[in-house]
């Protein structure tokens, strides 16, 4: 079911951002009203790797208004295969001041906030608490599992997604999703122990440019329909990719009654 959007519309649009933003005006989706909600949308990106790239590229060229960008690693020349985000960055850079580089290069009414740290449960609370929505593109159990919960605590959606070897997943978790019966679901709905989800990484599994701009780029539309509250979000259903069939697979996710902590 479509769920309410995430935030108040910003100010009525510039006639430059009007015209930059033209294509997606005429959206009935989107729209004016729309359009003025991902201007005033501020986003967590965690990862500026692999899935992190073309989720920060599309949400800056959508108009997102602020992306902040949690990344605590460095740019490597190993990364910029499937990293274009930081195809001008010397390797050594801050991943995470790259990117909010890139943002601003983007969408010039928009802004980047870099957080160069690492993702635990220390700092995700903090981080969580600048944002409307958090876009989990790390491969970090760790991380991932403090920032879904912390999303939790405040009340806000977390969109997840992987892509190692040749496939890909990418899910919504909001366990206080509002007017959703019986309550949102989880990410212990997908993983009953997500820590132990620690076995595929691309630094050993590999993966391809490509399959990271599928991935990502239907992250960065469950993030925009979120914010604009059009669609069927991927609430409650996982979209599997297989990048050699090239097939595409939806699964239903099914409630645990011990999915939250506490419970």
């Amino acid at each position: 079911m479509p769920l309410p959007p995430l935030v108040e519309p910003a100010a009525d649009l510039t006639p430059a951002e009007r015209e930059r933003f033209g294509r997606q005006l005429v959206l009935p989706q989107i729209g004016e009203v729309g359009q003025r909600r991902l201007k005033s949308a501020r986003v967590l990106v965690a990862g500026a790797g692999g899935l992190g790239s073309p989720v920060i590229s599309y949400l800056a060229a959508a108009g997102v208004g602020t992306l902040v960008v949690v990344d605590h690693d460095t740019v490597e020349d190993s990364n910029l295969p499937r990293q274009l985000l930081h195809a001008g960055a010397a390797p050594g850079t801050s991943k995470a001041e790259s990117a909010a580089a890139e943002v601003a290069r983007v969408n010039p009414f928009g802004t980047g906030v870099p957080r160069a740290l690492r993702v635990t449960d220390a700092t995700a609370d903090a981080l969580v608490a600048e944002v409307d929505l958090v876009v989990d593109t790390t491969d970090d159990a760790v991380a991932r599992v403090a920032l879904h919960d912390a999303a939790e605590r405040a009340g806000i959606p977390y969109v997840w997604g992987t892509a190692v070897g040749s496939d890909g997943m990418v899910s919504v978790f909001w366990p206080g999703a509002p007017g959703v019966s019986g309550g949102g679901f989880s990410l212990r709905d997908l993983h009953p122990d997500p820590l132990a989800d620690t076995n595929r990484r691309c630094v050993v599994d590999g993966v391809t440019g490509p399959l990271c701009a599928a991935i990502g780029g239907v992250m960065a539309g469950e993030a925009l329909k979120l914010i604009v509250g059009s669609g069927e979000p991927l609430h409650g259903r996982v979209l599997v990719f297989d990048a050699i069939d090239a097939t595409w697979r939806e699964v239903a996710l099914a409630r645990r009654a011990s999915s939250l902590p506490g419970r």
